[in-house]
């Protein structure tokens, strides 16, 4: 149905019926019975062929007046077409630089910045093992962070390197750009289905992804495929929409015009973006960030020679601590320091335990019974890998708060002590199957110990705990 057309002859019927010319409204109405009407038409023609001028008159005018709106909602919805076509080619055109950026950044600086994180979870474990940095929590906290940092890196790296885009002559490239170019255009809504309209945004982002793989196949396959989706208006096609369906497209419209403002203006912000427009002020990006990555990785491996001069000067103190209290079977070797698994220090008379025992991160059994241990250092918590803990006989009164980092625990003596109370965070030893306590001095113990779920022995004799 051309409605053009048939607006054109109601509008010389009404002209006709104004001049009260009836030769001239029977030709009108010939002519528009020709074609093909809709159900409206032909009531107003009935009323026409009826002499029921004035009604008919009333009708042509309603129809010629819906007509104009739905026109105006037409060329509205059109102008929107265009804003969300040309926002959805931009924010193509983003991601495609950023791509684009990307791969020279991971190939031309890939190696240093990887060395460089590298580096830098180096130096901060050997931060944490050293005893002169008294803020453990925190240095583990960055290094958790710096492997966070590393590992992704590590990871994007290895999938921008496994990105092997075939190679093009310069024939094929400029044939490429073509295709992309022409099955970009023929996406505009003027051009692209119904069937296809609502996915084209989806075409949009698969047509570029295919376009920065350098894939001609693919980019030549999308073109064919929206090419076979897409028609040429002739002047005379008139496709009739209700005003209903008009105003649901513009609010569809405008709602992904409004989410695609917010995608295009993230990618403005993007930091990679960022780097690009710096790169266009100040020209070099690369040669200059080169450049500051140099400098920065010689400064990390200077320190990490520093680092590690002062790495294992917590093994010195051991051995001067093990020789002064005639510890025969303490290890010798760094090596052997390093990877020790049971330590057996019992029957020593020692009435302290250096901090740099929780260096020791390999040790599963310590033995420190039958000596005159009033506290145990702080640092002992760091033994993360520790199976069993032998304390009996001691003069220890207070476990700390954080005994509960000795997540592998299974068996801890404490027999024989002056315990008092029990920290709650014993609690935490999920792995725990024997717990002895006899002989101390406590009067009640965590509620919560119930929670051990694998605690198969509580040993709690020779204490004042109330039934």
């Amino acid at each position: 149905m051309n409605m053009k057309e048939i607006i054109e002859y109601l509008e010389l019927i009404k002209d006709s019926i104004a001049l009260k010319d009836d030769k001239l409204i029977a030709q009108q109405v010939k002519r528009i019975k020709e074609l093909d009407i809709n159900n409206d038409v032909v009531h107003i023609v009935t009323l026409i062929d009826r002499n029921k001028y004035n009604l008919g008159s009333i009708l042509i005018d309603k129809i010629i007046l819906d007509e104009r709106e739905i026109e105006n909602l037409r060329s509205e919805q059109k102008n929107l077409d265009d804003t969300l076509h040309f926002l959805n080619k931009e924010k193509n055109d983003l991601l495609q630089k950023i791509d684009t950026f990307n791969s020279s950044y991971y190939k031309d600086l890939g190696s240093l910045v990887k060395e460089t994180l590298k580096i830098k979870r180096v130096i901060l474990k050997m931060q944490i093992n050293n005893n002169k940095h008294e803020d453990v929590e925190t240095l583990e906290i960055l290094l958790d962070e710096a492997n966070d940092d590393y590992r992704q890196f590590s990871y994007l790296l290895r999938e921008e390197e496994s990105k092997q885009p075939p190679v093009l002559t310069k024939v094929e490239k400029l044939i490429l750009k073509d295709a992309y170019t022409h099955a970009m255009k023929l996406c505009h809504p003027d051009m692209i289905t119904p069937y296809l309209r609502n996915n084209v945004e989806e075409i949009f982002s698969e047509l570029n992804n295919a376009y920065i793989k350098q894939d001609l196949k693919k980019v030549k396959e999308i073109k064919s495929r929206v090419t076979r989706n897409t028609h040429k208006k002739k002047s005379s096609e008139y496709k009739r929409v209700s005003k209903e369906d008009l105003h649901r497209n513009i609010l569809d419209i405008k709602k992904r015009i409004g989410q695609k403002k917010v995608e295009v203006a993230y990618l403005y912000h993007n930091e990679t973006y960022q780097r690009i427009q710096k790169e266009m002020q100040d020209g070099d990006y690369f040669g200059r960030t080169k450049k500051l990555l140099e400098l920065e990785l010689e400064s990390l491996k200077e320190k990490l020679e520093i680092q590690t001069d002062t790495e294992y000067a917590w093994m010195q103190v051991l051995w001067n601590w093990a020789e002064q209290e005639g510890i025969s079977n303490f290890p010798k070797d760094k090596d052997s320091l390093i990877h020790i698994v049971t330590l057996d220090i019992s029957h020593k008379n020692l009435d302290v335990l250096p901090e740099e025992i929780g260096m020791l991160t390999s040790l599963t059994n310590l033995n420190a019974s039958y000596n005159q241990l009033v506290d145990l250092p702080k640092s002992i918590t760091q033994l993360k890998n520790l199976v069993y803990l032998n304390l009996e006989n001691n003069n220890i009164r207070k476990l700390s708060k954080n005994i509960g980092k000795l997540i592998s625990l299974e068996i801890l003596n404490l027999e024989n002590n002056n315990l008092i109370r029990v920290p709650n965070s014993i609690c935490n030893l999920m792995h725990l199957t024997q717990l002895k306590l006899s002989h101390n001095k406590l009067t009640k113990l965590p509620e919560s110990i119930s929670n051990l779920e694998n605690l198969r022995g509580l040993f709690l004799k020779g204490n004042n705990l109330s039934s």
